[in-house]
């Protein structure tokens, strides 16, 4: 039932071809947690529709393997390293964006980190709630300016939250 149910839900791949407009050239795209799952097909799929890709990823060595392990290396992104679990990361990550791109056309907040321990982060938070959630809202107040009256901010929500014991 699961694989039908799956079938049948569209592939970035698959909105892309729809609707090239929406995807194509000369969109500016920021992606976070783009090293595998969905972050990963969404940003292949942009990047090959031709719009202008960056993605913040924790281990940047890591997204340049899974774009040669998908025969993706033509595919031009912009990689930055970006770690969640740190304030002072996101804030380091937002200057350096800032510094190359006035402009984001779509921010897609999908980075997910979860854990069934409690860890806190050098911030002194439980990281699946930093990473999740208040990294993301500090990332989306650092690049607002960047953001334009036709942009679009996409967050992808993580359930893992609900099973951490706090």
């Amino acid at each position: 039932m699961v694989s039908i149910l799956r079938s049948q839900v569209p592939t970035a791949s698959d909105v892309c071809a729809r609707y090239p407009a929406a995807c194509g050239a000369g969109k500016q795209v920021l992606i976070t947690g783009a090293s595998s799952g969905i972050g990963f097909e969404a940003a292949l799929a942009l990047a090959r529709a031709g719009a202008h890709v960056t993605v913040g990823v924790r281990n940047p060595d890591k997204m340049q393997k899974m774009l040669d392990d998908h025969h993706a290396s033509d595919v031009k992104m912009e990689i930055l390293k970006l770690d969640l679990a740190s304030f002072k990361s996101v804030r380091a990550f937002a200057q350096t964006y800032k510094a190359a791109h006035t402009n984001t056309d779509y921010l897609i907040l999908n980075a997910g980190a979860g854990t069934s321990t409690f860890h806190a982060t050098e911030d002194g938070y439980e990281s699946t709630f930093q990473a999740c959630h208040l990294a993301h809202h500090l990332l989306a107040r650092l690049l607002e300016y960047t953001l334009h009256e036709g942009s679009r901010v996409v967050v992808v929500a993580c359930a893992f939250l609900w099973l951490v014991r706090f």
